[in-house]
């Protein structure tokens, strides 16, 4: 009964100050708004397991420094860097294998019409071959594909292949070409693949050069 009558002397209160009500429903609104944005994002980037074929033996490694939560949105000390992935991946013995990844950014991307800007993701050689993911189309990369003079190649994501590519089932095997480079798309993921840097879903992924004036870039 005490609940219940606070209740309602609670509502009469918000009647007669509506302006009030308006900003108390406003905050109420915006701090639900930000605390589910922020779930989201812990769920995705730190509960939820990485897109594999079998996601509890994959482990993701960073550097021995600097904060790893935001080590794929800037540049810091979480990072591996390029050369000390390759020393590493020399070296294991302990992992079945070990791949490389970056969060890329946007590049300019041109198939059949006007260029558009698109996400695009550097990866190693081996990486869908480590994680097991498989193509839905064609084929994904293979270590040679990362190889100095190995011809341009890139793989489209579900997302990236619907959006920019218009879902053409003969996609592969036709040419795009990558900030002005021509570059033969290889293969399609399955829509199940969202790659490893989840909420962020890379378009276009493309395999890093780890040897001759390319070797071990980033770029994208």
């Amino acid at each position: 009964m005490h609940l219940w009558g606070d209740f309602k002397y609670g509502a009469r209160q918000l009647r007669r100050s509506p302006a009030f009500t308006l900003v108390a429903v406003l905050a109420l609104g915006i701090g639900v708004g930000a605390n589910i944005t922020i779930f989201l994002f812990v769920n995705q980037w730190l509960l939820r397991p990485l897109d594999a074929t079998d996601a509890s033996r994959i482990v993701r490694v960073t550097g021995p420094g600097g904060d790893s939560s935001v080590a794929n949105a800037t540049e810091n000390e979480a990072h591996i860097s390029p050369r000390d992935y390759l020393a590493y991946r020399e070296r294991n013995q302990t992992f079945t294998g070990l791949t490389a990844s970056h969060i890329g950014g946007p590049a300019r991307v041109r198939s059949d019409g006007p260029p558009s800007m698109v996400p695009v993701s550097p990866v190693s050689g081996n990486f869908f071959e480590v994680l097991g993911v498989p193509a839905a189309l064609g084929r994904t990369f293979r270590p040679e594909d990362g190889r100095r003079g190995a011809p341009p190649v890139i793989v489209l994501s579900d997302v990236g292949w619907r959006r920019f590519f218009h879902a053409r089932p003969d996609v592969v095997g036709t040419t795009a070409y990558v900030n002005g480079e021509a570059s033969t798309v290889v293969g399609v993921l399955p829509a199940s693949f969202r790659g490893t840097n989840v909420p962020m879903v890379p378009q276009i992924f493309r395999p890093i050069v780890e040897d001759g004036p390319r070797a071990l870039g980033f770029r994208v």
